[in-house]
């Protein structure tokens, strides 16, 4: 995946996106009428706790990276979303590589059902959850 040094630098590994959110999930179709190419670009709210004080009565888990991390799928051969709502939790982002390219499968949770197949996966943004 391109770009994907953009995530693990922060996380420090490419994550499964387990109990990240889509927030959205934009179509655009190439502007040049010779262009037949569409693509998709979603934002996952992504985040992280960690354990403070271990071993003590004041033992807890606190937020600790709360990012959303916009990943675009371009050259869509098919795509397909479902369930779209007030609140769309995936287990985890699944690529693989298949005949026409790479499928994408956002497992959900709750709410969306989100899956791909595209020529490129890339991530284009990671900014900070306010």
């Amino acid at each position: 995946m391109e770009n994907s040094i953009e995530v693990e630098s922060i996380y420090g590994y490419w994550p499964s996106f387990h109990d990240a959110e889509i927030l959205s999930i934009r179509f655009t179709r190439a502007l040049s009428s010779n262009e037949k190419t569409a693509s998709a670009v979603v934002d996952l709210n992504y985040w992280e706790t960690k354990a403070i004080n271990e071993g003590t009565s004041a033992f807890d888990y606190v937020l600790d990276k709360d990012n959303v991390i916009s990943i675009e799928f371009s050259g869509l051969v098919a795509s397909s979303v479902s369930g779209f709502n007030f609140q769309n939790v995936i287990d985890e982002l699944i690529l693989t590589k298949v005949a026409e390219g790479i499928k994408a499968e956002f497992i959900s949770i709750h709410g969306a059902e989100v899956n791909f197949v595209c020529n490129a996966v890339a991530v284009v943004g990671v900014r900070a959850n306010a």
